[in-house]
């Protein structure tokens, strides 16, 4: 498998769901509601993981937030997240996936602003500076690209310990990798979710889908190849 299932998966859903009941005009108590739904229908048919339990928990608490009319806070968030899924199962406080699961999304949470920040003040205004007036497109798409980078650093800092206690090595270009498959990540399962859905509707476009889908998926394994053979760890 080139992609493991993860809690970015549940993330992605949530959050691409969100953005398009909003963009629909619907009040923020309803579309909360219908995010709760499909998110926990997703939670039943993937497999039942410390990554996806977490980020299905994490969805559920930020929209429960929302129809009580109270502001999110994702460390709290974060936190009863981790308290349920340990008074079900105590013993995965010892799994490394329970431990990099929310090591990874507490250091995004504790650092990646302070990054961000950092690498926007680094890279993003001096180079903003060098294209003013030219090539304007590309600044939203550094930005972008920064915070992205931003999150992938902050939870390379959190994660590299634990991977260095189990498997007694990290990749130190992690954050990297993470900049430069995403996009076609978010490719795959947003291409795969319309596929599905409008598969017995459409069934002529949702194989037009599943070609663009190969493709990406060709272009993502060769990427996937090509950083396998760039062993530094």
């Amino acid at each position: 498998h080139y992609i493991s299932l993860s809690g970015m998966h549940v993330g992605i859903v949530a959050g691409s769901l969100w953005i398009l009941l909003r963009s629909s005009g619907l009040p923020k108590r309803p579309r909360a509601v219908l995010c709760i739904i499909v998110v926990l229908i997703y939670a039943l048919i993937i497999p039942a993981r410390a990554p996806t339990v977490r980020a299905v928990f994490l969805s559920v608490f930020f929209f429960s937030a929302v129809l009580i009319r109270r502001s999110p806070v994702a460390l709290n968030t974060l936190a009863v997240s981790a308290l349920v899924l340990l008074f079900v199962r105590p013993y995965e406080i010892f799994s490394v996936g329970w431990q990099l699961s929310f090591a990874c999304v507490l250091g995004i949470l504790l650092f990646q602003e302070s990054i961000h920040f950092r690498l926007m003040t680094a890279i993003f205004y001096p180079v903003s500076r060098f294209l003013s007036g030219r090539l304007t497109l590309l600044q939203p798409l550094l930005h972008a690209y920064l915070q992205l980078l931003s999150v992938g650093i902050a939870a390379w800092i959190a994660g590299s310990g634990i991977m260095l206690y189990h498997f007694a090595a990290f990749t130190p270009l992690a954050p990297l990798w993470t900049v430069l498959t995403f996009p076609f990540i978010l490719a795959l399962l947003l291409t795969g979710f319309v596929k599905m859905l409008i598969a017995s509707v459409w069934p002529t476009l949702a194989s037009l889908l599943s070609l663009a889908h190969h493709h990406i998926a060709s272009v993502f394994i060769e990427i996937i190849h090509a950083i396998a053979r760039i062993d530094i760890t």
